[in-house]
């Protein structure tokens, strides 16, 4: 909750990052031999910018600090299929399905 943006590689972990709604820079330099993809095409499944080298990396910092966010678009459509609810009501609807 305290970042300005996530760094990431193919961890799962933005999904959950993307409901806070802020730039994702996924470094995707070993991206020919990675293995392991769940999608046909996951480069379109990463909704942020791309980073295989240290000048992408700089660019996707003066970014942030710019407050320049060119994948806000994609990252809240790719949020409405990854992420079912954003609302802070989970722990409800855990309680609630556990019949608590």
């Amino acid at each position: 909750a305290e970042s300005d943006a996530l760094i990431t590689d193919y961890s799962s972990v933005y999904y959950d990052y993307m409901i806070l709604d802020r730039p994702i820079g996924f470094t995707i330099d070993d991206f020919k031999e990675y293995k392991g993809y769940v999608f046909e095409e996951p480069l379109e499944y990463m909704p942020g910018a791309h980073i295989t080298n240290y000048n992408e990396f700089e660019k996707f910092i003066f970014d942030i600090f710019k407050e320049n966010d060119q994948y806000k678009e994609k990252r809240r459509k790719l949020n409405k299929i990854f992420n079912k609810y954003s609302d802070n009501k989970n722990s409800g609807r855990i309680t609630e399905f556990l019949k608590l």
